[in-house]
């Protein structure tokens, strides 16, 4: 039951540390006192009505933390700030904001978006590969998608019809500090 306590008590100060306040020193505060008034109310003052409060405070904590929305709208590096759309219509979907860049270094790209339609009712099959590293601020990889007319044993190429393949990328955007734009 401690053990469950302390885990209940450190998510919730952990919401409190990376919540959406615009106070980096306050969210500190914030989760500190948190989790200095848990302890004294479950640990050392041991009082029904310290105890009471805690469970308010962490019901307020969890309305709070269920009723932030999420958004995209983050600052995040050039590389990752446009996610990609797919536009459904019918056995046709179209593909926005496919990355398609020129990397030099990790910092050093030219940036390219580009569009791509499917007709996914000439696809035979779609194949789903990850590519994930040990690293959490390197992105993962793939899905890849092959249309009827390719032949499997020659990958990349497609037969007389000439419907070229599409490489879809999946990019896993952690929130942490090696994603987010400079300040």
């Amino acid at each position: 039951l401690n053990l469950v306590l302390l885990l209940t008590v450190a998510w919730a100060s952990l919401v409190l540390f990376y919540s959406n306040l615009p106070w980096p020193a306050g969210r500190l505060i914030l989760a500190l006192a948190f989790g200095l008034f848990a302890i004294l109310a479950l640990w050392v003052v041991r009082r029904r009505s310290w105890r009471w409060t805690l469970v308010g405070l962490f019901a307020g904590v969890v309305i709070w933390y269920a009723s932030i929305p999420p958004s995209n709208d983050r600052p995040w590096r050039a590389e990752v700030a446009r996610p990609p759309r797919a536009v459904i219509d019918g056995d046709h979907v179209r593909f926005l904001n496919y990355r398609h860049f020129n990397f030099r270094t990790r910092d050093d790209f030219d940036a390219n978006y580009i569009e791509r339609e499917v007709d996914m009712s000439r696809l035979a099959s779609v194949d789903l590969l990850l590519n994930g590293t040990v690293i959490a601020s390197d992105p993962s990889h793939t899905v890849a998608v092959r249309p009827a007319s390719m032949n499997p044993l020659t990958p990349g190429t497609a037969d007389a019809v000439g419907f070229d393949s599409l490489m879809i990328i999946v990019l896993q955007r952690p929130l942490t500090a090696s994603l987010r734009a400079p300040k």
